[in-house]
């Protein structure tokens, strides 16, 4: 788990981040008594400092809401917190007219996942700004999406 920092009532402290889910963040923290659902914490990404809101909480943890969709707020993707798995999967070309019959040599590892994408090796090189399909091979977990590859 990646270690977050953030200032909640004049005070900077560290979290572990738990989750990502959307625009939503579960952090363990120390003390989630001590914060009240509904007040705002500056929370630090990528060298700046957004205003967060904290939804709910748990016993170990607090959830935030951090608006994605700000203009204001960063957009590198690879430097969200990333939570590590291992999970197979099968990748096809989007344009390809066989999406339904994926050969199992298009076989992908999906190596972590963050709020805005995910980490994936292929054993065949990838084309670069170019359109796939992605079929998680997971059981109970019927995800079918369109991804860009890019560098």
């Amino acid at each position: 788990m990646e270690i977050v920092q953030f200032e909640y009532r004049g005070r900077v402290e560290l979290g572990r981040m738990e989750t990502a889910e959307g625009e939503l963040l579960n952090v363990e923290v120390k003390n989630p008594e001590s914060y009240m659902v509904g007040d705002f914490i500056g929370f630090f990404y990528g060298g700046r400092k957004f205003s967060v809101k904290i939804i709910k909480k748990g016993l170990q943890h607090i959830c935030l809401f951090i608006p994605l969709f700000e203009t204001n707020f960063p957009n590198n993707r690879r430097r969200w917190p990333r939570v590590r798995v291992d999970l197979s999967a099968f990748i096809n070309d989007y344009l390809s007219e066989k999406i339904y019959e994926i050969p199992p040599d298009l076989r992908i590892r999906v190596i972590d996942l963050s709020i805005q994408g995910f980490g994936f090796i292929s054993p065949e090189p990838l084309r670069v700004n170019h359109s796939y399909y992605l079929l998680f091979e997971v059981p109970d977990l019927a995800i079918k999406i369109k991804t860009i590859h890019s560098s």
